[in-house]
């Protein structure tokens, strides 16, 4: 069901269940649900530390409003990873951060690296420049993630 992507690599061309897409302003609910469904572990993961719902709800709607790009992982209609893209310049495209999340169940098929490879893609075609993530040194898929994908040489990491 995924497009295929030129130069994927071989351990990126299994095929798995769900779509890959662009999420939109519609897919608001549908994106904060599948952080709202992270499992506390997971949810340290991709927020660098403890976060309740109102703080997740709040930023999901702050992504979706500042116009980050988000490309989720959907499989039976509901987000079940993401990968985001957040311009921290003054919008000259210099430099984002990134950070991604897959719930729990679907981790280790492949869906952390498509996401990877899918958001290098669109932050080169975009034209940044630097791209940052931060990680905490137990975020051990994290630190993992851009060694997984051959374009890193945008890619700058960052650890708290």
């Amino acid at each position: 069901m995924l497009d295929a992507m030129p130069n994927a690599s071989p351990k990126l061309t299994a095929a798995i269940r769900g779509q890959i897409r662009d999420l939109v302003a519609g897919d608001l609910a549908n994106f904060r649900d599948h952080l709202l469904r992270l499992t506390p572990a997971s949810r340290r993961d991709r927020f660098n530390g403890y976060t309740d719902d109102s703080f997740v709800e709040a930023y999901a709607a702050r992504s979706v409003k500042s116009g980050a790009v988000v490309i989720g992982y959907l499989e039976g209609g509901r987000v079940r990873g993401a990968a985001e893209l957040h311009d921290v310049g003054q919008g000259n495209r210099e430099a984002a951060e990134i950070a991604f999340s897959v719930e729990d169940a679907f981790q280790h098929r492949g869906i952390g690296a498509r996401l990877f490879e899918r958001l290098i893609v669109r932050a080169l075609e975009l034209g940044y420049r630097s791209l940052h993530v931060t990680t905490h040194p137990q975020n051990r898929a994290g630190r993992r993630s851009p060694a997984s994908s051959e374009p890193c040489s945008a890619f700058s990491r960052r650890r708290r």
